[in-house]
């Protein structure tokens, strides 16, 4: 990818945070319908992946726990907050907990290295402030260098669902509407936020069915005469010849005692006409 389409990318995203950016990233105020207000959880932006949403979700929550999820006389802290009140120690956990919650997870979503390093910059500000006493702290909460993150993450995230609807022809494009920078490439400016990425990972893009897999149809049983042209197997019962009638042991038998019944009756007959001749002489 070429510096230019990452310069314009890079500019369109800071455009794009700015007009972005609530003031929490996991819940928004909405009309409850009585003239008042409830908090509920932000929507989720179409047109990203499962992987992209996961953990989209994830960035939101734990941004919002680290910096605003308590509520200190009306201004919103979070454990960072407390935390940083441990010296030196406290600082350091809180750089750790904003890098491994926050900026390692987002690496998994596939952003350029310009965004990555715009979140690290964010978190070495705010481990900065925290090793100023008491001072550094407050500024620190104020700062909300998970807020800053997640927000820039969020305003990524909305550019690349916009232009994977938009290839899938169910929006406009953000980087065509948005007015490309002179001299960048707008098909290479749209490769920076690589639309659709993570679908593949999660099943989601559309698979050919392949010729030989298995679809689930039950077989028919094969016609007689597919039976009369199977080879014969050795160690099976051979298979009937067309054409040939086979006796059943019922029909033997009895065939076979007619015989004989018929045989001892003509024996029988015999015998008696013999004994009435010689009486007769």
């Amino acid at each position: 990818m070429n510096s230019i389409a990452q310069k314009a990318a890079t500019k369109m995203l800071k455009s794009k945070a700015e007009q972005y950016q609530p003031v929490d990233p996991y819940y928004e105020e909405v009309d409850d319908g009585r003239g008042g207000k409830k908090k509920v959880k932000r929507a989720i932006p179409p047109g990203l992946s499962k992987r992209d949403q996961r953990l989209l979700k994830k960035i939101r929550k734990r941004a919002h726990y680290l910096d605003k999820g308590m509520n200190l006389c009306g201004f919103r802290v979070g454990w960072t907050f407390w935390i940083g009140f441990v010296p030196f120690v406290g600082d350091i956990t809180d750089a750790l907990l904003n890098y491994t919650l926050v900026v390692k997870p987002a690496k998994q979503l596939d952003i350029p290295d310009s965004l990555l390093q715009h979140m690290l910059v964010n978190n070495a500000i705010s481990a900065g402030l925290g090793f100023i006493p008491v001072i550094g702290d407050i500024g620190l909460a104020a700062f909300r260098a998970n807020s800053r993150n997640a927000h820039l993450v969020e305003a990524f995230l909305v550019i690349r669902g916009q232009e994977y609807l938009a290839t899938l022809a169910q929006g406009p494009s953000a980087v065509e509407n948005g007015g490309v920078p002179l001299g960048a490439n707008p098909a290479d400016v749209k490769g920076v936020f690589k639309p659709g990425s993570g679908m593949a990972m999660d099943g989601e893009q559309t698979v050919s069915v392949s010729p030989t897999k298995k679809t689930g149809t039950v077989k028919s049983p094969p016609s007689s005469a597919a039976q009369a042209t199977t080879p014969w197997a050795p160690g099976t019962p051979a298979p009937a010849t067309k054409g040939t009638s086979s006796m059943s042991p019922t029909k033997s038998t009895r065939g076979t005692n007619g015989v004989a019944e018929g045989n001892q009756t003509q024996g029988t007959s015999s015998g008696s006409n013999l004994g009435n001749f010689f009486k007769r002489k």
